[in-house]
């Protein structure tokens, strides 16, 4: 999880409880806990990281730093007494070393970098041999968050595309951006879920939305629909649409939405 600061000096001082706290009046405690129960049903380490809102050339000053918080293994002794024993410090070349070692292999996006981040961290990285991860837009769970029923990566279709919004695919990206999608259908497969393109324009001619199942590792379109957006370009309805369309006969009394 991502969150920024633009109070760096005093996040970063913080103990495990202080940061448990900030983090609980953004996110609501209950969010919180559903993160927990999700990382502990698929053995996953759910961290957050506190980036601070600096401008992009400041990375290259290692005394600037993200605050890592491990929420997975966070005990209540340590809470009790703001340990900071889950928190590390790291600067641009440490996370740098850190995606090395999960990554093993440096790859590149250009000299340019990314055009768009949401954080000037990501910005900074993305012209490095080890840039940063890229995210899945949506995981769609029950509201334990022990089950998991999909992921779904978002295209935005915009006025400067030069593909027509109907004719939008995965297959359109796939070449481009394989790295993202191997690393979604490893996921996909972690999960033992399914995964899903959703495909929404801006513009105010294409009220509609397209919704691609992918199969998996052949990321053949295993089936492709296309709905009337009665309220556009909020995300809540595409996945509330999604919710009913797909897993309507999987719901049960157990396994409701959020």
């Amino acid at each position: 999880m991502k969150r920024l600061t633009f109070e760096p000096e005093r996040f970063l001082s913080l103990g495990c409880s202080e940061v448990l706290e900030e983090i609980t009046e953004i996110d609501s405690k209950d969010c919180l806990r559903r993160l927990y129960k999700f990382s502990k049903a698929f053995d996953f380490i759910a961290k957050y990281m506190i980036i601070p809102d600096i401008p992009g050339e400041c990375w290259r000053d290692f005394k600037n730093k993200v605050l890592s918080f491990d929420l997975s293994h966070t005990t209540k002794e340590q809470y009790a007494s703001n340990s900071r024993q889950t928190i590390s410090l790291l600067n641009a070349n440490e996370i740098q070393e850190v995606i090395e070692r999960l990554r093993k292999e440096a790859k590149s996006i250009g000299a340019t970098g990314l055009i768009y981040a949401t954080s000037s961290l990501e910005s900074y990285l993305s012209s490095k041999p080890y840039f940063w991860p890229g995210d899945v837009d949506i995981v769609l769970t029950d509201k334990e968050g022990s089950y998991v029923y999909g992921i779904i990566e978002i295209k935005k279709h915009t006025k400067a595309s030069k593909i027509p919004f109907h004719n939008q695919t995965i297959h359109n990206y796939l070449k481009k951006d394989n790295q993202k999608y191997a690393s979604l259908d490893m996921l996909r497969k972690r999960l033992s879920c399914k995964f899903f393109m959703l495909f929404y324009s801006v513009e105010p001619e294409d009220r509609n939305f397209i919704v691609e199942e992918i199969e998996e590792e052949t990321f053949n379109i295993l089936s492709r629909k296309q709905y009337a957006m009665p309220l556009q370009h909020e995300l809540q309805s595409f996945t509330d649409e999604i919710k009913w369309r797909f897993f309507h006969g999987e719901q049960s009394s157990e396994r409701d939405f959020f």
